[in-house]
């Protein structure tokens, strides 16, 4: 009899052995799957971020090409009024240097 209570006993203590192993189990499943959730949302948020601010950075740059092309304009279009005002200026002085020189 105490052999049989013996090994009945074994056998209970395996079963629930066995059955806390699965619970343990399926806890760390649960836990591992959470977290792999987590990882996704975060890892998606992230995407999100770097393809709006790849969005404002591609604004960004036509912007400043943009107004990089309208300065080049700008300064296409005030250059010969540049040049005329340097000739007078240059000419103007040349004329005061040789008067005062003469004298």
């Amino acid at each position: 009899m105490v052999l049989f209570t013996l090994i009945l006993g074994g056998f209970i203590g395996a079963v629930i052995g066995w059955r806390y192993g699965l619970a343990r189990r399926n806890d760390a499943i649960a836990r591992a799957r959470a977290g792999m959730v987590r990882e996704i949302l975060y890892w998606k948020d992230a995407a999100d971020r770097a393809n709006a601010e790849a969005a404002r950075v591609i604004r960004e740059a036509e912007t400043w090409a943009a107004g990089a092309q309208q300065g080049r304009e700008d300064v296409i279009s005030i250059m010969p009024l540049l040049m005329a005002a340097q000739e007078k200026s240059k000419g103007g002085l040349g004329t005061a240097a040789d008067d005062s020189n003469c004298g």
